[in-house]
């Protein structure tokens, strides 16, 4: 039999265990969308490809979530990146 403090533990160790869950999932996730990012740049200074022919190419379901997505992480919309880059 367990005794409090060994019960304590446990709860604490199932805690720990769904929070290292929750933020591997957040950082998988972030790489995800770092990685997407950098394919969006990489298309929107090379390609003259529309955002949402960009948006389908890596698998967006819809042309405004890549938009909110970009521009959340890199503070522009991908039309703003598109017309700096090119200068």
């Amino acid at each position: 039999m367990l005794s409090p403090q060994g019960i304590v533990l446990l709860r604490q160790d199932s805690c720990c265990t769904r929070w290292g869950r929750r933020l591997s999932k957040r950082i998988g996730r972030f790489y995800l969308h770092q990685q997407h990012m950098a394919k969006v740049k990489e298309l929107l200074a090379d390609t003259d490809k529309s955002i949402g022919g960009i948006a389908y190419e890596l698998g967006f379901n819809y042309p405004h979530h890549l938009s909110r997505v970009f521009k959340k992480q890199e503070g522009v919309t991908p039309s703003e990146y598109r017309l700096r880059v090119r200068g």
